[in-house]
């Protein structure tokens, strides 16, 4: 199965396998640097609202694979207006 996933991600432009190496392409990086920006938003945002860390984190782990880029740029920018309103 690792094989197979390795596979679908080279087909996407995400890594490139050589031999038994695997690097992110410049696309694969990026994409994992978008889903860790969202992972700990979320992660905060919970954590923020007294969810417990462990709790937090799985769930920000499920939440920033289902929202768009877009949405979840407007969401973050809302928050932060209202944040900036706060204070």
């Amino acid at each position: 199965s690792v094989t197979k996933a390795l596979g679908n991600l080279a087909r996407k432009g995400l890594v490139e396998v050589v031999d038994h190496d695997v690097r992110l392409t410049a696309a694969g990086k990026h994409l994992a640097e978008e889903t860790l920006s969202k992972h700990r938003f979320f992660e905060r945002l919970l954590a923020n609202a007294g969810v417990n860390a462990e709790v937090a984190s799985k769930e920000a782990c499920r939440m920033e694979h289902c929202i768009s880029t877009d949405s979840f740029e407007k969401l973050s920018s809302h928050l932060g207006r209202i944040q900036d309103s706060l204070r």
